[in-house]
């Protein structure tokens, strides 16, 4: 600085002796000697005269986001208040009574019980095909689903409703081939037909027995006469 203020001090002084020229050049000279010692300075310490705030929030955000990432790493997961039970529906009592007959095209021919439900299975076909084995759960065709297997039908799930599926010639209740109710009834006749004649075999028996007591008696009253 001692430098710039000299120079300048000496073309002030000597306006006159030095002339127009002179002054110009000693001008020229100390403003390139001022540029010069300008960009000097800032070149070595310009660095200190940016604000260092942009690179302090960079490094306070990543900071921050370190502090969360590893407090969040360092939380345990063990739950503090237990764990929620999980709640299992039970499934709705289905009123069979009210459970209408199914319009599909599906004949039942037999039903497979099982104690275990999905292993239960029953045999179903379209009317005039064959039958096919269906377990619970399986879909039929018409787009019906085996919900469940009973002793004497099948319980349909079909967009959303319940439809019962029973043997041809039930309407709604219970029943059993024709053939087996033929062999019932004749088997019904002719248990009748042999109590019957047990009955009637008895009777005689208890006849005979009685006549032959009385016959033992006669002979006894008559050997004691003589």
């Amino acid at each position: 600085m001692s430098l710039v203020k000299r120079t300048i001090s000496s073309a002030l002084q000597n306006p006159a002796a030095s002339g127009g020229n002179t002054a110009r050049r000693s001008l020229l000279a100390t403003a390139a000697v001022v540029g010069g010692w300008l960009a000097v300075n800032v070149m070595a310490y310009g660095h200190l005269a940016v604000p260092a705030e942009a690179d302090g929030g960079l490094l306070a955000e990543r900071s921050t986001r370190s502090t969360q990432s590893n407090a969040a790493a360092s939380l345990p997961t063990t739950p503090f208040f237990g764990v929620a039970a999980v709640k299992n529906e039970a499934e709705p009592e289905l009123d069979l009574a009210n459970i209408p007959i199914t319009q599909l095209n599906l004949v039942l021919s037999g039903v497979l019980s099982s104690s275990v439900n999905d292993h239960a299975s029953a045999l179903v076909a379209e009317r005039g095909k064959p039958a096919e084995r269906f377990y619970v759960g399986q879909s039929l065709p018409g787009g019906a689903e085996v919900y469940s297997v009973e002793v004497d039908h099948i319980i349909l799930r079909r967009n959303g409703q319940m439809e019962k599926l029973t043997y041809p010639d039930a309407d709604g209740r219970p029943t059993v081939p024709k053939q087996y109710a033929n062999y019932a009834r004749e088997a019904s006749r002719v248990i009748s037909a042999n109590a019957s004649s047990n009955r009637a075999d008895k009777q005689q028996s208890i006849r005979d027995r009685l006549e032959k007591l009385r016959e033992m008696a006669r002979q006894r009253q008559g050997a004691q006469q003589r």
